[in-house]
């Protein structure tokens, strides 16, 4: 036990925080108790639904031969131009960190049409690729899925023919997608 009596110097003593803190100082921190902070976990409550669904998702498309990609969160308007979405309403950055972080993405595609690109570039044309992630727009965050496909429809080298990949193939993926989560879907 101690009996604490504050003197006008030093004057920094004003708070029971900063005594404590000089105390450990001067005994040794190394000699203070350890203990781990209790939380009662089972007062949270947390809905698992939506990373059950996300899960689901992921485990299905890549069960179907597609890869992930996981892009940024912000972008450029120059990439937004590229993917043809310039016209979106988009949620600017105060101080981005550089140019090509200028914007929250209002959709995937700009964030995912880099990665397509880079590995045409590398020689790799059949690509498959998804992302599960938000984008932002002035109503509100949204998770959202996004799904790229070209080359061939299948690299096997057993085939005379080699056909490319369409429509077809991801509205495939889509359909296997909403059979595993038990909800109608329908095409236009």
């Amino acid at each position: 036990n101690f009996i604490v009596t504050n003197t006008l110097f030093p004057s920094d003593i004003c708070m029971k925080e900063v005594l404590i803190e000089d105390i450990a100082r001067v005994m040794g921190c190394d000699k203070l108790p350890m203990s781990m902070p209790m939380i009662n976990a089972g007062n949270i409550n947390f809905d698992q639904r939506p990373r059950q669904v996300k899960q689901l998702i992921h485990q299905v498309l890549l069960a179907s031969g597609l890869d992930e990609a996981i892009g940024y969160s912000m972008t450029s308007r120059k990439n937004l131009a590229r993917c043809q979405m310039d016209q979106m309403l988009s949620i600017a950055v105060t101080n981005p960190l550089s140019a090509e972080q200028e914007i929250l993405r209002p959709h995937l595609l700009p964030t995912l049409f880099p990665s397509l690109v880079l590995n045409i570039n590398r020689g790799n044309r059949d690509v498959r690729l998804f992302e599960i992630g938000n984008v932002f727009s002035p109503a509100g965050e949204t998770t959202t899925l996004a799904i790229v496909m070209t080359g061939r429809r299948y690299n096997d080298w057993r085939l005379s023919r080699k056909e490319n990949v369409e429509f077809v193939d991801i509205k495939g993926v889509l359909a296997q997608v909403a059979q595993h989560l038990r909800i109608p879907i329908t095409f236009q």
